[in-house]
Order: C-alpha cells, then sequence, then structure tokens
C-alpha cells in the first residue's frame, strides 16, 4: 500500500504554520510521531490510553493505519485539504490517527494541548473547523459549541442519555465511533446529530456477526482480521449494524442476575440528573452488590422513585459511594478500576 503523505498536509498552532523546530519544542510527541512514521519500519509501537485495564504498548503496521484513515474519510465524505482540530494527546492512538488522516487527507491541522477547555479557546470570529475528534469529556457541558465544526467524531466512552440529550442542540454532524486496541481505531459509526440513529454502522469493508452469547465477532480483512471476537454485547440487525449493550467482561453478577453498567448508568443518570456509574463490590449473601457512585453531594432518590422510573430492583444500587471527582485516564476515559 503506498502512504504517500499528501502535499497540503500542514500543522498549525493558533493559527501559524509550524516549523519543524517550533514543532518540537510545542507538541515533542507530535514530532516523534512524524519522525517514527517517516522511518522504513513497516510497524510502529503505540500505547493504549488504559480505560480498560493496564495500559499497554503494542505493534501495529502503518498500512492499517493508513487504511483506517481512508476508511473514516470515505464514510464521512470528508474532503481534501480540510481545515481540522486536534486536542487529543498524541501519546496515544486516538491522537496519532488524527495525524494519519491529516497526511492522507492532506489537511490543515490545527494542534492544541489536550484540554477540558479546548471548545472555549476556540476563536469564533475568526477560526472555523470542518473536522475534529474529541473524548466526552471535551464537549459536556458546552456542546453548543460543536455547531462551530462542521463534522466531529466522540470516542474513549460511551455517550449516555444525558448526553445525547444535550447533543439535540447540535445542529452539525456528530458520531459516536467504536473500535478497540486490535482495529487501531474506530470501525464503526453511530450517528448523533443532526439525525439521531441508535445502531452502529460499519465503515467500507467491515461486517458483523454474533456469537451465541451475543458478544460481537468483527470481519475487517483490511484490518488484518478475518474472525475478531470481542467482549461486545450488541443487538445485531444485519451485517453491517449492531445496537451496543455493554461489555461481557464488565457484568456484575449479584444473586446470579447478570447487570450491565452500560445499560443502568443512563437509567440512573436520567433520574439523578447527575453522572452516574455502577461497580460490583463483594457481599456474603449476593456474592456481589450493586453499588452507585456518584460525586458528593448528588442528591439519591427514594427507591420508590427509581422503581417508578422503570428501573428494575436489581439495577438499583444497595449502596452510594461518594466522591470528590470521577477517576480518569490520561486521554479523558472513565477509569473503572479506581471507582
Amino acid at each position: 500500500m503506498s502512504r504517500i503523505t499528501h502535499p497540503s498536509f500542514t500543522l498549525l498552532h493558533k493559527g501559524n504554520e509550524l516549523s519543524d523546530f517550533q514543532l518540537e519544542s510545542l507538541f515533542p510527541e507530535v514530532h516523534e510521531f512524524l519522525a517514527d512514521w517517516n522511518k522504513k519500519s513497516a510497524v510502529l509501537e503505540l500505547q493504549t490510553s488504559g480505560s480498560t485495564g493496564t495500559p499497554k504498548r503494542f505493534k501495529v503496521a502503518k498500512d492499517v493505519m493508513w487504511h483506517s484513515a481512508g476508511a473514516t474519510i470515505a464514510a464521512l465524505q470528508l474532503k481534501e485539504g480540510l481545515s481540522a482540530l486536534n486536542s487529543l494527546s498524541c501519546q496515544y492512538v486516538a491522537g496519532k490517527m488524527m495525524l494519519v488522516r491529516a497526511m492522507r487527507g492532506g489537511w490543515r491541522l490545527e494542534l492544541r494541548h489536550p484540554s477540558t477547555e479546548v471548545l472555549d479557546e476556540i476563536d469564533d470570529e475568526n477560526e472555523k473547523f470542518n473536522f475534529t475528534a474529541l473524548v466526552p469529556l471535551q464537549v459536556r457541558g458546552k456542546a453548543q459549541k460543536l455547531n462551530a465544526i462542521d463534522c466531529t467524531i466522540l470516542g474513549g466512552a460511551p455517550v449516555d442519555s444525558m448526553f445525547e440529550e444535550e447533543l439535540k442542540m447540535v445542529g452539525t454532524r456528530v458520531y459516536e465511533t467504536f473500535g478497540m486496541t486490535e482495529t487501531v481505531s474506530h470501525i464503526a459509526l453511530r450517528q448523533l446529530t443532526p439525525h439521531s440513529d441508535s445502531f452502529f454502522q460499519a465503515l467500507p469493508t467491515v461486517s458483523f456477526s454474533q456469537k451465541d452469547d451475543s458478544t460481537l465477532t468483527i470481519h475487517a480483512q483490511d484490518w488484518g482480521y478475518e474472525s475478531l471476537h470481542t467482549t461486545d454485547i450488541v443487538e445485531l440487525e444485519s451485517e453491517v449494524r449492531f445496537k451496543w449493550r455493554g461489555r461481557a467482561d464488565f457484568v456484575i453478577n449479584s444473586g446470579g442476575v447478570k447487570l450491565h453498567p452500560e445499560l443502568i448508568e443512563p437509567k440512573l443518570s436520567t433520574v439523578l440528573n447527575a453522572e452516574v456509574y455502577v461497580k460490583g463490590e463483594r457481599h456474603p449473601e449476593l456474592g456481589t452488590q450493586l453499588v452507585g457512585v456518584v460525586i458528593q453531594g448528588t442528591s439519591i432518590p427514594e427507591k420508590q422513585k427509581l422503581l417508578e422510573a422503570g428501573l428494575s430492583a436489581y439495577e438499583i444500587p444497595k449502596v452510594w459511594k461518594e466522591m470528590q471527582e470521577f477517576p480518569m485516564t490520561a486521554s479523558g476515559k472513565i477509569n473503572r478500576k479506581e471507582l
């Protein structure tokens, strides 16, 4: 596969084109990645963000990253030479993939340091971006600012019902991504705005099947996988569309009842009008009991109100835990191990 960087590829900071010296000084991780990319080696060593376990390093073929970038560009119909924004850490895969997409598409890529304030820093009068990739933490509470960006992809954490409600004020295109370490980047997209779809749509040349336990199998030969089995529990509509239900490895078995945190958390968050996570803790009778985790000072409603809101008795936490702030990984994802 030819990996020729588009001649229009440009890196900027605050609207000014970066020299090699400025890039190395301001964004050393970007400078290092580009140096590695231009080496003759066909593979790169990358690092996971640690959202589903201990951060680890792994090797990936440059051709796979290049193909993934092209698949995203095709699926979203992103034009050559567009103006894009990156505020994801280029220490991790998501930030590196923004660079690869920009190289392939000949984009003008504005680099910003990772921050939850990146949307506030955009100068609406003088800055116009066609594309960006963000994590939900960078958007919560300021979704209306996405109206200044033509197309946004959100990854790293599921989009819950409260966040999806906030996104209704956005008139530009916003998508939730689905992917994993093995696929390097996303291999499916779910449109959130301006039209909402509850199903993920496969990228070109990707298809899906399902095992008896409802877990997803990915078929993506261009990514190097004839059949990649996952722990993601899904509802399969067709070989290219699925609804995500949760992860089998996050399931909490309480008294013989299997509870899926990713299905329970949106319901609790809606009733409490606050961000809620759940986890399992050992219990002498149940084996594991469901624990609700909220930010300190969050009002917890009576059990009856939760039942009336549609939660089953099994989905209501037996105990609640308060934290000053939720533990996050370096890339802005919830760290479930530290809840």
